[in-house]
Order: C-alpha cells, then sequence, then structure tokens
C-alpha cells in the first residue's frame, strides 16, 4: 500500500516538474530569458531629407524615455515610399550610459501626420548586446519637422 502510495506522489511530482518546464520554456523562450516588458516615448525633428531613385530619405534626431533605458537619445534613418506611404530604416537608441538597443523599422503612413509600425530589435552593446524583441509604435508629424512616438513590445535580454 505504501509502494503504491509513492509511486502516485512520484507520478503527480513529475508531471508537475514537466509541465512547469514546459510553461517555463514558452515565457521564456529559447534565450532562456523571460519576455520583459519595453515601453516609452520620444519627441525628436527631422534633421535631414533626401530624395533619390528609391524614395526619400529622412533622417532624424530624437530623445526620450524608456523602461530598461531610461533617459535616452536615438538616431534614425527611414526610406519613405511617397507612394504607397510605407517605411523601413533603422535606429539606434543610446542610454545615458552609453549602451545601444539597435533595431529596424518598419511602417506606414495612417493619414497626412500619423504612422503606425513595429520596431525589431537586434542586439546593441552592453546590457542589450544580445536583445531581441519588437514594440509597436505610433508617431505623429503635426508639422512635417517635429515628431513625437510612443511605443510598447518585448526585449529578450
Amino acid at each position: 500500500m505504501i509502494n503504491r502510495k509513492v509511486t502516485t506522489v512520484i507520478a503527480i511530482a513529475a508531471m508537475i516538474l514537466l509541465q512547469s518546464a514546459a510553461f517555463a520554456f514558452e515565457t521564456r523562450g529559447a534565450t532562456g530569458t523571460a519576455p520583459l516588458p519595453f515601453k516609452g516615448n520620444a519627441e525628436g525633428t527631422i534633421t535631414g531629407v533626401s530624395a533619390g531613385a528609391e524614395g526619400v530619405t529622412l533622417t532624424g534626431s530624437a530623445e526620450g524615455q524608456a523602461t530598461h533605458l531610461g533617459q535616452y537619445t536615438r538616431e534614425e534613418q527611414l526610406l519613405l515610399n511617397p507612394v504607397t506611404g510605407t517605411f523601413t530604416g533603422t535606429m539606434i537608441f543610446t542610454a545615458a550610459n552609453g549602451d545601444q538597443l539597435w533595431c529596424t523599422i518598419a511602417g506606414n503612413f495612417i493619414s497626412a501626420t500619423d504612422a503606425i509600425g513595429i520596431y525589431t530589435f537586434s542586439g546593441g552593446t552592453g546590457r542589450f548586446e544580445q536583445a531581441t524583441g519588437e514594440a509597436d509604435f505610433l508617431a505623429s508629424l503635426p508639422d512635417g519637422v517635429h515628431y513625437t512616438v510612443e511605443f510598447d513590445g518585448v526585449l529578450e535580454k
């Protein structure tokens, strides 16, 4: 009788351990770290515009606040297709201590002054060296020069 109870307890414990391990893998992903919420905002200025055969290249510089970065600056370069209103590009977030977070940008204008899209993180320096993840963003460019942006997503490190 005792052996049967012990066997049952061991079987239940094994099932709980397996379920816990499967849950941890699903929530932490292949990197072994839990996704971290990543949320922030920025205010910036378009610092350069040039037209080319592939579209219009915009460069911008901004400052903002974000989780895991704190106060930061960012430099970005976008290639805008003026016919479709879509754009792609790259951006570098730089934290106050100099650590950088790198990402690509893809999005589209939803009105004459507002755009939506996604940041896809692809590493960086310092604490962001192996960072991955994504964040959705909403940007507003009311006067064609100054912009604000809010973003919300996750980072995995």
